[in-house]
């Protein structure tokens, strides 16, 4: 945050320059300008002091007014996954298309139009800062999404009509770029965060800002694998998310499914690893993956094509999606979405009893199938277990193997239709 300079600064910049202070022994004919309206410098506490002091005189705390009041709805750029004014960290291998996922993403929440399966409430103002590409492969990558978009193979094409659509002056009116390759930057750089507040001030401000990717801006001597180090990172977002009362998108490369950055650990495919410690201190992620050809096929959907899924597999403010929602990687990596809904035989039950097949299984083998299937804890899977019985898709029967007078085994299969 850029702070004025107080008079005792100016006075001592003065002497240092040799220009001497109005009113001093060695004072020259050159005057440094001290106005009487210029604010004191505050120090880091004191600042810090000032903003816990505004948090306590905030009226919305008090207990009264939580009770007389209805607490304001959470709003989203993206119905139930993207919250407004919150950080959320976007995580996924190389080459899974994480930053295409969120280019793509960007532009849907800048014109208005639906993001896959989920709603966008209105058209919002984006900024995405890049790191890595060029404007040039930016430029490329974005000729292809809107492309798609306007369900065309040419912008000359989209071009060509009488009088743009709403949503296209919604994207140039609010859509912005910046790439900031091999510039040096980092997130705790005063210089970057002042830079883009000013930005914003002069361009009616910024709805969402997309930083891609974390690799690039991670400060110097910071471990993002270490507690300390995750945590820092997750301070100087929330700065950013502050000052410019923005929601703040980080692009991350995790490591591959299931892997951990602790020696020896297997964090299941649904982990976001790579620091798994950002992902465990963020209240929302979303997870770009490759899907294989058993996947796509159990989707229905051709094994041939290049498919990637978005899943979220942590969210605090909406709804978790452990089902991903497929994109197919076209030529010119056009993303093609593919709604979940329109898929045959998605369905957690449908998945599970697929997976299973005609296997005899205890509860507890049932329910750790269940679970790396699906990638969700065993309260989930035993509920769906005994929907499953009650609907008659799967039968419980004795074990007679294990079976004792006291304490009866039971095993589960799926019902077999005649």
């Amino acid at each position: 945050m850029k702070q004025n300079k107080g008079v005792s600064d100016l006075r001592d910049d003065a002497v240092k320059a040799g220009l001497g202070v109005p009113g001093a022994d060695n004072a020259q004919q050159v005057v440094v300008p001290i106005r009487d309206d210029m604010p004191l410098e505050q120090s880091p506490e004191e600042l810090r002091r000032s903003e816990f002091r505004s948090a306590l005189e905030d009226p919305k705390r008090k207990i009264s007014a939580m009770l007389a009041n209805e607490a304001p709805p959470q709003e989203y750029l993206i119905d139930q996954i993207l919250p407004a004014g919150e950080p959320t960290f976007l995580v996924g291998t190389g080459g899974s298309g994480k930053s295409l996922m969120a280019l793509t993403a960007a532009a849907h929440v800048a014109t208005g139009q639906n993001f896959a399966r989920w709603k966008i409430p209105t058209p919002r103002r984006v900024l995405v800062v890049n790191f890595e590409d060029t404007v040039e492969q930016v430029w490329r990558r974005m000729r292809n999404i809107v492309c798609t978009m306007a369900k065309v193979d040419s912008v000359e094409k989209m071009s060509n009509t009488a009088e743009p659509s709403k949503w296209r002056c919604n994207l140039m009116s609010n859509f912005e770029v910046l790439s900031l390759r091999h510039l040096g930057f980092s997130l705790d750089d005063n210089v970057l965060h002042d830079e883009i507040a000013r930005f914003a001030a002069e361009s009616r401000g910024f709805d969402w800002v997309v930083l891609d990717p974390l690799a690039h801006i991670v400060p110097a001597g910071v471990d993002v694998n270490l507690q300390a180090g995750a945590t820092e990172v997750h301070r100087h977002i929330g700065r950013m998310v502050r000052e410019l009362g923005a929601a703040v998108t980080v692009v991350h490369h995790a490591s591959k499914a299931g892997a951990s950055t602790r020696q020896g650990e297997d964090r299941g495919a649904l982990a976001a690893s790579g620091s798994h410690l950002l992902t465990d201190l963020s209240r929302n992620v979303w997870r770009v993956a490759p899907y294989s050809g058993k996947d796509i096929r159990a989707a229905g959907l051709d094994p041939a094509e290049k498919y990637s899924g978005l899943t979220i597999p942590k969210n605090n403010f909406g709804e978790t999606v452990f089902d991903p929602e497929y994109f197919r990687k076209a030529a010119g990596g056009a993303p093609d979405w593919t709604p979940t809904e329109s898929r045959p035989g998605r369905s957690d039950a449908d998945r599970i009893l697929d997976a299973l097949g005609g296997a005899e299984l205890t509860s507890t083998a049932w329910d750790k199938a269940a679970q790396d299937e699906l990638g969700v804890g065993r309260r989930p899977v035993a509920k769906l277990r005994e929907e499953l019985l009650s609907n008659g898709k799967i039968e419980r029967f004795r074990d007679p193997d294990h079976a004792s007078a006291g304490a009866p085994a039971w095993l589960y299969r799926r019902v077999t239709e005649a």
